[in-house]
């Protein structure tokens, strides 16, 4: 939405005149940065010796020529002082950390503002998850824009969220500044091209996912109203949206970090960048504190050749532009916020200082200022857990006739690396009307149930991958849906790991033998941790170790078992519904045909 007044600057008349006055030199800065090297992203320069004036949290003048006054003086002996870093595409609850705790690691590596889009909380909560999310993140040294989701995947396939009658309350309501992330699979969907109508005509930006898209479907994505797209893995991919007039965010998340590739790419072909930015996606609490969020992909970026000043403003006004917030920040100029950072140099991109509105947010690694996060203050994230009725552990397999020796199934097949699925089939063993679990062939049952107490609804396929060998392991953070996920060797350990999950209101488990022999609460929506960053990387370690315990030598098991669901990343995905074609759309068979003696 493009704000009749920025957010967060006052523009009344009294405040529009203390700008002016200080800008002026007629009225003392609050407080005066100088000593350091501008990094100017507007004309791509550094600007020794600079200085920067600052009053009521807003940049007033920048490099004055007159007398300077202020109530506070801050040497800055000589770092770089450039603008904080904008991530354009994000979901904080793939981090599985709470807004806070998120806080805790990415404020410290230099960014500023978030686009973020809670899909996952809008499952849980709807409006009111919205509602909290927005609270939470309002007290924080950040910038947060919603980017608002146009489904809500709640299991039974109901994208009905933002109906297009609600729609434009909506927006209204939340304050949204982009609508996506829109399956550019489903643009022939009549409900689909109305709820585009009613965002475009509100003013939002169309946020795009294109993953694996031909030309012809990328035009149709930017005839549409579609602005831009994160799912590019190759720099093909990259051009071929660019030419069509898309925006681009170069993604650099935990399990898809693309920024290389593409921005290879982009200095090979000498390739504008006034269209590129930089986003997460998503990140791991570890990822986020021993690499960073878009300080990582600026590093990156310059490692291939991009010229540091350039890509700084990959990951600061190129996406306050595209969003129309460049009135606020993106720059260090005179009237925006006064949300810049620190940096030792333009390699390693190491940040030493973040200010906020200017106030000292963060130093060297850490939070000025550290709270803590209490989960009671949002009722609507609690109990969030409910399994559907007559869960047994035959739910788990399809059900076959006695005498069948065995069936050609529809596998899942994670490879490895990124979070794209292959669709294969593969024959499995049957006996006594029951699938042969087979862990030498690493096929494993897995299954996708509704946890919302609404839809009941429990799908159920085979996963080819995880390289469990022993018990299960079950999770209720599956992406995109909320989902309570399952897989395993033995279906008893799974229905045991299912029902622990939901004892303990959301999180993951491990099972081997009928007994628990691993636990990490995920007690907020059944996502996210109300632990800090640190204590959850502690946890984290722990259940990973655990995994071990199961055989499994994929270090990505976690991952695999909650991305793999996603049913719009190709090729294939799993809801309660059963198996979906992610390039239809459409619901496809377990079993293609069955075996018999």
């Amino acid at each position: 939405m493009i704000f009749s007044s920025p957010k967060g600057i006052s523009m009344n008349k009294e405040s529009l005149k203390k700008y002016v006055m200080a800008a002026k030199g007629k009225l003392p800065f609050d407080k005066y940065f100088y000593n350091a090297r501008l990094v100017d992203v507007c004309t791509e320069r550094i600007w020794e010796n600079a200085s920067v004036g600052i009053i009521d949290g807003v940049i007033a003048s920048v490099c004055p020529d007159f007398e300077v006054k202020a109530a506070e003086m801050i040497n800055c002996s000589g770092m770089y002082l450039a603008p904080s870093f904008i991530d354009a595409h994000m979901h904080i609850e793939s981090s599985k950390l709470n807004p806070y705790a998120y806080c805790q690691g990415a404020v410290p590596h230099g960014t500023g503002c978030i686009f973020y889009d809670p899909m996952q909380i809008v499952n849980i909560a709807g409006i009111e998850g919205v509602k909290a999310f927005g609270k939470m993140l309002a007290e924080l040294p950040l910038e947060s824009y919603l980017q608002l989701p146009s489904f809500a995947p709640d299991g039974s396939g109901s994208r009905d969220f933002c109906s297009p009658e609600r729609l434009a309350q909506i927006i209204e309501y939340t304050e949204a500044c982009s609508f996506g992330e829109i399956d550019a699979a489903m643009l022939e969907d009549d409900e689909l091209l109305k709820k585009l109508s009613v965002a475009l005509q509100s003013g939002l930006v169309i946020n795009g996912h294109c993953p694996k898209m031909s030309h012809d479907n990328i035009c149709a994505a930017a005839a549409a109203g579609l602005a831009d797209d994160h799912e590019c893995v190759s720099f093909d991919e990259l051009f071929e949206r660019l030419r069509c007039g898309m925006a681009v965010m170069v993604r650099q998340g935990t399990i898809e970090p693309d920024c290389k590739p593409l921005i290879k790419g982009v200095v090979e072909n000498g390739l504008p960048t006034n269209s590129l930015m930089f986003c997460t996606d998503d990140k791991a609490p570890e990822d986020i504190r021993e690499n960073g969020c878009i300080d990582n992909a600026v590093r990156i970026a310059i490692a291939c050749g991009m010229p540091p000043v350039k890509a700084i403003g990959m990951a600061t006004l190129n996406a306050a532009r595209h969003f129309h917030i460049d009135s606020v920040c993106g720059s260090c100029t005179p009237g925006r916020k006064a949300n810049f950072i620190l940096l030792d140099d333009l390699e390693s991109v190491n940040v030493r200082n973040v200010y906020f509105e200017g106030r000292l947010a963060a130093k060297d690694g850490r939070l000025v200022e550290e709270k803590s996060f209490d989960a009671s203050d949002y009722p609507c994230l609690k109990n969030s857990v409910i399994l559907p009725d007559g869960l047994e552990a035959a739910s788990f397999l399809p059900k076959l006739p006695h005498n069948c020796t065995g069936f050609m199934a529809e596998v899942i097949e994670m490879p490895e690396g990124g979070i794209l699925t292959l669709r294969s089939q593969q024959p499995i063993r049957a006996c006594g009307g029951s699938a042969v679990i087979d862990t030498q062939t690493d096929i494993l049952p897995i299954a996708v149930m509704d946890r919302s107490g609404k839809n009941g609804g429990v799908g159920f396929g085979f996963i080819k991958g995880l390289g469990i060998k022993r018990g299960a392991v079950a999770a209720s953070t599956a992406q995109e849906g909320n989902t309570l996920a399952v897989s395993g060797a033995d279906c008893g350990d799974m229905l045991t790991a299912v029902k622990e999950t939901a004892k303990m209101g959301g999180g993951a488990v491990i099972c081997i033998d009928g007994k628990i022999v691993a636990r990490h609460s995920y007690s907020v929506g059944g996502i996210l941790s109300g632990a800090d960053i640190d204590d959850e990387i502690k946890y984290d370690r722990e259940f990973k170790n655990a995994l071990k315990l199961t055989g499994s030598e994929n270090d990505r098991l976690m991952a695999v078992l909650t991305v793999s669901p996603c049913s719009t990343i190709p090729q294939i995905g799993l809801t309660p519904k059963g198996l979906i074609d992610a390039e239809t759309g459409s619901v496809i068979p377990c079993i293609r045909e069955l075996f018999f003696e």
